[in-house]
């Protein structure tokens, strides 16, 4: 790479000039996050390719009609066996009882977690912290202790506004 490339490498990984600088690259290695501070810095765009709210309501346009099936994290933990039925009917496929229950058991979360084909433990460690998990705890609301009180207010109006008027509900809390 020479000077005129619009592409640094930083540790295996290119990144573009534009946002950064290898001294500004450098301050990311000791700068230490803490979970509140995520969503403090990065609400209302919690990712780079913006809200979480306008990605979930642009599946809802009426233009797809029934040709989107709406599944829930809680509802997979809460009967996956029944859910993947219902993506079964949705899809107009069958499959047998023995075929149905092994894909089910593929898909619980405690085998995802240790699938490395699922688990993320293979994105190399310039890209990924794997010194943790990717994949939690596979426990519905465990993301209430990780909020303080007044954290969890803040992110339950915040997402009720983004989400009014829309056909979408999910347990705030």
């Amino acid at each position: 790479m020479d000077n005129n490339d619009p592409y640094l490498l930083y540790h295996g990984v290119l990144v573009t000039k534009v946002s950064h600088t290898d001294d500004s690259l450098k301050y990311y290695e000791s700068f230490q996050v803490q979970d509140d501070d995520v969503i403090a810095i990065t609400y209302p765009k919690s990712v780079i390719f913006g809200k979480w709210t306008d990605h979930v309501k642009c599946w809802r346009n009426t233009d797809l009609g029934d040709r989107i099936l709406y599944i829930t994290y809680e509802e997979m933990i809460q009967d996956l066996h029944g859910v993947l039925e219902r993506m079964l009917l949705f899809l107009g496929k069958s499959m047998s009882k023995d075929a149905l229950n092994r894909v089910t058991e593929h898909c619980t979360f405690k085998t995802m977690k240790q699938n490395k084909m699922s688990n993320y433990s293979l994105v190399p460690e310039a890209l990924m912290d794997n010194k943790k998990s990717f994949l939690r705890k596979g426990i519905v609301g465990d993301w209430k202790n990780y909020f303080s009180p007044e954290l969890e207010s803040k992110f339950n109006t915040a997402i009720s506004e983004e989400l009014k008027g829309m056909d979408i509900t999910f347990p705030l809390g």
